[in-house]
Order: C-alpha cells, then sequence, then structure tokens
C-alpha cells in the first residue's frame, strides 16, 4: 500500500485510463507533485535505456502502466509493429522498475488476452488455454505476455525482493480522453463520431456495416481507474486469495454486456441523432462473446458505479468538446499517440 510520500508513476496519463487513474488518485488525496506523468516527446516507453534513465533518476515506489489497453484501438493492418511495440513497452517498463527496487506495479491489459474460444463467461483461470482472436493478435498477445511476465516477477522475487505485481483484465473501456480520430477500432468513439456526424449534416439514416446482435460488455474509464487503485491498494494476502492461484490477475467489468443495436441506439439519444439507424450486416460471423466473469471482483466487495446512458452522455459532451476544439484548430492534437 501507499503512502502520501510515495512516489507514483503513471504511465501514459494523457491517454484515457491513464488519465482516469491519474484523477482517481488526486480524489483519493494524493498529492499532485508526487504524481509522475511524462508525455511521449519527454519519454518514449519503448526506448528501454531512456526508461531505465527515468526509473534510476526519479525512484516511483509505484507504477500504473495501461499500455496496450490503450493501443488495442489501432489500425489492424499494422499488427507486427503494434506487437513489438507493445512487448517493448511492456518489457522496458517491468525491467527498468525492477531495477529500480519497485515493489508495487499494477498492469492493465484488455480481454482479448483471452483465448477466442474461451468459455463464456471468461473466468481468470482460462488466460492461457488457446487460440487467440486473430483481428486483435496484437493486443491478445501482449497482454497475455504482460501478465505472464508480472506472475513471472512474482515467482522469482517476490520473497527476496518484496515484489509484488497484479494485473487487471478489462472489458472494453469509453469514456473522458477517448480517441475519436478517424479510422480507430474501437466501437463507442466510432459511434459516438459517426451519430455526431449524421446530427450536423442532417443525415435522415445513418447505416452501420455492424452485426445488429453482437454483444459487448463496456464500462466507463473512471469505474476502471477505481478498480485499479482498489486492487492496487489492497493487502497482499487479500487480493493473493481472490486471485487465482498462482497467478495475479483478477477481471474488472460490470459482468453484463449489451446487444450492438441497443447500444447505437444509447449513442444516438446521447448524442441527439434523432434519424433512422439501418444495420447492413457483414457476410462474416458476428464477433463473438466477450464477456468477463468477474465473481473474483465482486468477492472484493467492488462493483462499478456509472450507469450506461450517463457514462454515453458524459462521453458525447466530451466528444462534442473535442470535434470544437479540432475544428478550430485542425492542427492540434488533443489525443497524441
Amino acid at each position: 500500500m501507499t503512502n502520501d510520500t510515495d512516489r507514483i508513476f503513471v504511465a501514459e496519463h494523457h491517454r484515457m485510463v491513464g488519465a482516469a487513474i491519474v484523477r482517481q488518485l488526486v480524489r483519493l488525496g494524493h498529492p499532485k507533485d508526487l504524481i509522475l506523468t511524462r508525455h511521449l516527446h519527454e519519454l518514449d516507453l519503448r526506448d528501454r535505456a531512456a526508461v531505465q534513465a527515468f526509473f534510476e533518476r526519479e525512484q516511483p515506489a509505484q507504477v500504473y502502466l495501461s499500455a496496450v489497453l490503450e493501443r488495442e484501438h489501432q489500425d489492424g493492418s499494422r499488427t507486427a509493429q503494434l506487437l513489438q511495440e507493445q512487448l517493448s513497452i511492456q518489457t522496458s517498463v517491468l525491467e527498468a522498475a525492477f531495477a529500480a527496487g519497485v515493489r508495487q506495479l499494477l498492469l492493465v491489459v484488455g480481454s482479448h488476452s483471452y483465448p477466442v474460444n474461451a468459455l463464456q463467461p471468461m473466468a481468470e483461470e482460462d488466460l492461457a488455454g488457446g487460440p487467440f482472436d486473430a483481428s486483435h493478435l496484437a493486443s491478445a498477445v501482449a497482454g497475455s505476455t504482460g501478465v505472464a511476465l508480472c506472475s513471472s516477477y512474482n515467482h522469482q522475487y517476490a520473497q527476496s525482493h518484496g515484489v509484488d505485481y497484479r494485473c487487471v483484465v478489462a472489458c472494453q473501456i469509453y469514456g473522458l480522453q477517448d480517441d475519436y480520430r478517424p479510422g480507430q477500432r474501437r466501437l463507442v468513439p466510432r459511434l459516438i463520431r459517426r451519430f455526431h456526424e449524421a446530427k450536423i449534416e442532417q443525415q435522415p439514416v445513418v447505416q452501420l456495416h455492424e452485426h445488429p446482435d453482437a454483444l459487448h460488455e463496456l464500462l466507463f474509464a473512471d469505474d476502471l481507474a477505481e478498480a485499479c487503485v482498489y486492487l492496487r491498494e489492497l493487502p497482499r494476502h487479500t487480493f493473493m486469495e481472490a486471485a487465482p492461484l498462482g497467478h495475479c490477475h483478477i477481471n474488472v467489468g460490470p459482468g453484463k454486456d449489451i446487444r450492438l443495436d441497443a447500444l447505437a441506439r444509447s449513442v444516438a439519444q446521447a448524442v441527439g441523432y434523432r434519424g433512422e439507424i439501418h444495420f447492413v450486416a457483414p457476410s462474416s460471423q458476428p464477433p463473438r462473446r466477450r464477456l468477463l466473469d468477474t465473481h473474483r471482483l465482486r468477492s472484493l466487495s467492488w462493483e462499478p458505479l456509472m450507469g450506461l446512458e450517463y457514462g454515453l452522455e458524459i462521453s458525447c459532451a466530451d466528444h462534442e468538446l473535442h470535434h470544437v476544439r479540432q475544428a478550430a484548430n485542425p492542427t492540434s492534437q488533443v489525443h497524441p499517440s
């Protein structure tokens, strides 16, 4: 557990999840000047030497890393580069953290870390039980590898060095500081942008090339951040009793999903689009269900607070603000890569 004098490094604080974790730490009263943050131009997490120098200089007591989760939305045509980048970030941060004597670390990965054929809902014990989803290969391989790395550090150095590295496997995330740029694959920001454009252009019909019956589990980013800090601050024995035997990860999500057609109607309402919504289902099979089993999380007395409708309203307002800012200054980057 941390105290008010501990320095905490939140990696990629400019992205959605990192920013939410910073807000949660501040909300809980941790001094702002002891929360370490760096932009990409200040610290490239792929640069092993730079990361090592940063940890040696700043000596954080605790680390939050969500780089893999934050990049799962990227263009699927760059699988090799993205996988190499994600693995490089995780190994650089974990290696530098251990070398600098960091005992407390929390890694956040996405639900695609589970095998593509995992039973539903997906339990923590099934993390390494089969092949990955080829359409999310980079985040899947990197996520499962990151969990394995944290587990390996614990097994090898828990007794000798007091290492206590923990992992969260999260469902689909949306919320403040989401990425609404064109070409993104993640569902909620893509729907918000599409309906916003339709409203501005007064389009009578929006066509979505999606499977209307596809199921999606969604969590507001600030709920995820609250869960991350809550799980990181639990006493070691409490966390390890809840996690699967010999592992260090726990699922975080609402434990329920929603059909895409219902979600699309909710997003349209939140945006203020009043036209019709038509689905043109692709010829391919609908995506497999990715529902997380969250009974271990609930056994620790944690549940999300943000309802989907209110969360979507907040996200739409956030998108409106960023859209206006970008329209006024097209060269600006609200969400740096």
